[in-house]
């Protein structure tokens, strides 16, 4: 067998002597290191320590509470009142006149539409609002129907669309199905319940006649009125209905007491 030949080391001892100094404190600082780290683990599992707090994750449970539910809101003493819902085109001509009124003794809102060929006073609806505009049509229409309103809401036709895209569209049951290309606006809708949109909602608005223009109003007044629901926390759909529309609604009647939320509770009782 061969013997290994030692090896030759040309070092100082005073080399050797600084290698292994530096070899030691090495040595020594990874034991600190390795020491203070299990130190710190030990004292954060001592506390109950959750790294999810620091790094903001959120646990499940606080995620299902932040999940956005409507305000829970109190009873609401129901009253008779009546607000004038007016629609008019890019032309400023009347397009569409209804009476949303709340009723004490049912507990309901009902839906009434004006005929715009109405004659008051010599001049119908239409003039009115042409001649006079919405205070000269508000006097007309408490003349016709004898009691005042409580309040009106002036929309023009793209406002109204802008409101409805808004809120989510409008659920419509479309009594038979619609083929219909008169004045320009193809219509097509099968029958059954749809989810209008804006531009659509208008379009059967104006295809219905009667009764169904009334249902159709009703369904966007409900169709509002829970949405309005769903966010009362922020008030940010009313704040947008308010900006796309002409009104004497003030911030008065968003208080616990006022038409807003008494229409609200009544929002699932809208009838044409």
């Amino acid at each position: 067998m061969r013997r290994r030949k030692p090896k030759l080391n040309f070092s100082s001892p005073e080399k050797q002597k600084k290698k292994r100094a530096a070899a030691f404190i090495s040595a020594f600082a990874v034991f600190v290191v390795v020491l203070g780290g299990v130190s710190v683990l030990l004292f954060m599992d001592s506390i109950d320590f959750n790294l999810n707090n620091l790094i903001g994750k959120k646990t499940e449970e606080e995620m299902e509470d932040t999940t956005e539910e409507p305000v829970k809101t109190t009873a609401v003493e129901v009253r008779d009142s009546s607000v004038l819902l007016t629609i008019y085109s890019s032309q400023s001509k009347l397009t569409g006149l209804y009476m949303i009124s709340s009723h004490a003794d049912s507990k309901e809102i009902t839906v009434q539409m004006l005929d715009l060929n109405t004659n008051v006073d010599g001049e119908s609806f239409a003039s009115h609002f042409k001649n006079s505009g919405m205070s000269g049509l508000k006097a007309a229409v408490e003349s016709h129907v004898g009691y005042k309103t409580d309040r009106y809401i002036k929309q023009s036709e793209t406002s109204l669309k802008k409101i409805i895209g808004k809120i989510g569209n409008v659920n419509i049951l479309i009594p038979q199905r619609i083929q219909d290309k008169s004045q320009g606006n193809s219509l097509y809708l099968e029958a059954g319940e749809q989810s209008l949109t804006g531009d659509l909602f208008l379009k059967y608005l104006y295809y219905a006649d009667g009764n169904e223009e009334e249902k159709a109003i009703a369904a966007l007044v409900s169709s509002t009125l829970q949405s309005l629901y769903k966010t009362q926390k922020n008030n940010s759909v009313l704040s947008f209905i308010f900006n796309e529309s002409e009104t004497d609604f003030s911030i008065v009647d968003s208080a616990a007491d006022g038409i807003i939320p008494m229409f609200v509770s009544l929002r699932g009782s809208v009838k044409a």
